[in-house]
């Protein structure tokens, strides 16, 4: 019986692992938990929805003008940075409900994602015509 139970309890343990490496992905700078990851990047925009993230991540945006920025939250906190091209912060905020800011940044930038716990998602992109989105 003892080991009947051992055995249900690998099983089980290995098909929860499967289950959450299904789910999402698994970070590999620093320390970061990414669950149900969905992403589209590309040199003018940066948008995701995710079940859980925690931990950092950020994107290079080519094009400058207006970024239109949307964070919607479910759960937890998003903490965004937007750097210049010489890597100072321009813009930093706490998010924890659903909102949407512009920024001006007229040559390009990063974006500093840091998650705590965040359930939702996030867009950025330059306005119509001012980026390469």
């Amino acid at each position: 019986m003892k080991r009947i139970m051992k055995w249900m309890m690998g099983v089980l343990a290995i098909l929860g692992a499967a289950a959450l490496l299904a789910a999402g992905s698994f970070g590999s700078a620093g320390s970061r938990l990414q669950l149900g990851w969905r992403e589209h990047a590309s040199p003018g925009a940066w948008e995701a929805e995710y079940l859980y993230f925690s931990g950092s991540s950020q994107h290079a945006l080519r094009g400058g003008g207006e970024l239109l920025a949307e964070v919607a939250s479910e759960g937890g906190a998003l903490q965004v940075q937007i750097l210049d091209p010489a890597g100072q912060v321009v813009f930093s905020r706490e998010e924890r409900g659903t909102d949407r800011f512009t920024v001006s940044l007229p040559g390009g930038g990063t974006i500093r994602l840091t998650g705590e716990g965040h359930q939702g998602g996030f867009s950025f992109r330059w306005a119509e015509g001012d980026g390469e989105a």
